[in-house]
């Protein structure tokens, strides 16, 4: 009897997920299995997935109906209505980054890019935008802040369930929500093939989904105090609105040294990393931060906020900041420079989250699971 694997994950839409997602799934394709993946609604197709990830990867995604409710509501029930469908299968592969709800005898392998309960336990509306609290009146996420006080009652990770985290800083954040330390930590992969070419001076790249917790608005403003920079924004446009927003925000102060590159190709990102002196970095507490490796690969210089996982892969303290509005500052103090031997150092560190070694360190996981079962 052929081994079934399923993904599960209440909606699936391209980003550094779903990055993690495709390298899985070369695992499972390699052993011959086609994975079934379970989820409310996917934004993402076979054709997308080998244009954003340049994979041809074989899975079947399956979409159940997505019941009307607030966002933080979705994924528990997701987890609690998926138990039934999944009882059958060999192997789970949890990206929900939660398992409140799911069945304590299924066979998981739960990859965690940040614990949900700790999101959703912290006082602020979220961690990265530390000190906005959460109101009784959030429709849309959590109104009365029912799953923030149920998550209280989710207090043990079932024995069956492996947890890998992917970084030190979100293993401390499993750890103090379960008192239970990360079964493994692997880096999400990336791909690192090292390059050096003539940079554009003073050009800045930015890469990210386009979304409010990523800051695209603040550095689109940030470059009125850089009229000699120019800053490249790449990323995927799924939040039109925001998109918009920053758009509107370049035409309505002249910005011509920002430049939007919404849904850029594979190719069309890695010539402007190839191209850019700087790498910025805007999310607060990011948990690892696959971008910041993408821009060290192609030699940009780093400059990161000083937190989450960040600290992890820029471990040199003069290459981060504590608030955006020391950019324009240390980007000027950065310039005169020579991070030559700072950038070939980083490059060095690089090895450790490369694709082939997130696959090995993967596989063995997935070996020894479906062996235990």
């Amino acid at each position: 009897m052929s081994t079934r694997v399923a993904f599960i994950q209440n909606r699936v839409q391209r980003g550094g997920r779903f990055q993690v997602t495709v390298e899985m799934l070369k695992v499972f394709n390699a052993m011959g299995i086609t994975p079934d993946f379970y989820c409310y609604r996917t934004r993402i197709t076979q054709d997308q997935i080998k244009e954003a990830y340049g994979a041809d990867v074989k899975v079947n995604f399956i979409e159940i109906n997505e019941p009307l409710s607030p966002f933080e509501w979705n994924i528990v029930l997701f987890n609690s209505q998926i138990n039934r469908r999944v009882a059958g299968y060999d192997l789970i592969v949890n990206s929900n980054n939660t398992s409140f709800g799911l069945s304590r005898g299924l066979n998981i392998i739960s990859y965690v890019h940040f614990p949900r309960k700790y999101r959703m336990r912290s006082s602020d509306r979220s961690i990265h935008f530390p000190g906005r609290r959460k109101s009784l009146f959030d429709f849309a996420n959590d109104p009365f802040k029912f799953f923030s006080w149920l998550y209280r009652f989710d207090k043990r990770l079932s024995d069956k369930d492996y947890q890998i985290c992917n970084s030190q800083f979100t293993a401390d954040a499993l750890k103090s929500m379960y008192n239970r330390e990360a079964d493994a930590i692997i880096y999400p992969p990336v791909d690192v093939e090292i390059e050096s070419r003539q940079k554009e001076a003073r050009s800045i790249v930015s890469l990210g989904r386009f979304s409010p917790d990523k800051r695209q608005l603040e550095q689109v403003l940030m470059m009125r105090e850089l009229p000699d920079y120019k800053l490249y924004l790449v990323g995927f446009s799924d939040n039109q609105a925001y998109f918009e927003r920053c758009q509107k925000a370049k035409e309505e102060f002249g910005l011509d040294n920002v430049v939007l590159m919404p849904n850029a190709t594979v190719q069309e990102r890695d010539d402007i990393l190839n191209s850019s002196q700087f790498f910025l970095h805007t999310l607060v507490n990011e948990p690892f931060g696959i971008t910041a490796v993408q821009g060290i690969a192609k030699g940009c210089i780093p400059l990161v906020h000083d937190s989450g996982g960040q600290v992890e892969v820029v471990p040199m303290c003069e290459l981060r900041y504590s608030s955006l509005e020391e950019v324009p500052t240390l980007l000027q103090e950065v310039a005169k420079l020579d991070l030559s031997e700072a950038i070939a150092e980083l490059q060095q560190n690089l090895h450790r989250f490369s694709s082939a070694e997130f696959r090995a360190a993967f596989k063995v996981v997935v070996l020894d699971k479906l062996e235990a079962e």
